[in-house]
């Protein structure tokens, strides 16, 4: 039997100009462009990061464990040794800027997406066919208080010394 070319399907998508967005209490993952918005502002994210908020969203409501997202976003049986998770979580929280304060610690458990009014309250993120918005999204007002780090100076590049020997 010999194998011809392969055969390939055409077909429409249902999706043109709309995107799988999961989003909660104004932040929200574009799931298929790799994206992330807080309060309607782009922000760039880790890939660990954004497996992080991608976790916390899909369980907006539900308070997640360390080992539950230990598990989800590393591995299965992930042995934390340094706070990895903490760190993790305090890079996205500076990064979602004043949305920062929906990612909630449960001291002693682990962490919960706060949700907002209005929202599923079953613990469910909404997960909708979208449309991004358009044109660039206003500045979000600025946080009287940061406990997020300035982002360290870029170093001059090394140069030698001139030697003496010409």
């Amino acid at each position: 039997m010999t194998a011809g070319p392969p055969q390939y399907e055409t077909f429409q998508p249902a999706t043109i100009g709309h995107l799988r967005l999961l989003r909660a209490n104004g932040v929200a993952l574009d799931i298929d462009g790799y994206r992330a918005f807080a309060d309607g502002t782009e922000v760039t994210l880790a890939r660990k990061e954004y497996a992080l908020l991608r976790v916390l969203l899909e369980n907006a409501g539900r308070v997640l464990t360390r080992r539950q997202l230990l598990d989800a976003v590393w591995r299965p049986g992930y042995t934390d040794h340094n706070k990895t998770l903490e760190v993790h979580v305090r890079r996205l929280r500076c990064k979602l800027g004043p949305a920062r304060s929906r990612i909630r610690t449960v001291r002693g458990i682990g962490y919960v997406f706060d949700i907002g009014p209005g929202q599923p309250t079953d613990g469910d993120a909404s997960v909708s066919a979208a449309t991004l918005p358009a044109g660039p999204a206003p500045p979000a007002p600025a946080s009287t208080t940061s406990t997020c780090p300035a982002a360290p100076p870029t170093p001059a590049p090394h140069r030698p010394e001139p030697s003496g020997d010409s």
